[in-house]
């Protein structure tokens, strides 16, 4: 990909989704920071936060507005025998 692409490509869908003209965006953490949408109504992370303070702050993506909101972890916990 040509220099520069990927950040226009990423900035123009970050810019549809907060116009609400995307009801759906799949994203990395460092994605999603800066991101002020207050009509989040799900969030969905895979594996564990850092920290608990991580997860606080990733969960409370969802739901700024006020109204009911989501936010699942996906995680393995693996067995190290």
């Amino acid at each position: 990909m040509e220099a520069g692409k990927w950040d226009r490509l990423k900035a123009a869908e970050a810019k549809r989704f907060l116009g609400g003209g995307r009801d759906l965006l799949c994203c990395t953490r460092a994605f999603g920071l800066g991101i002020h949408k207050p009509d989040i109504r799900f969030t969905v992370h895979l594996g564990l936060p850092q920290s608990l303070e991580a997860f606080f702050q990733e969960a409370g993506r969802a739901g700024r507005d006020g109204r009911g909101a989501a936010c699942w972890i996906l995680a393995a916990v693996r067995d190290e025998k």
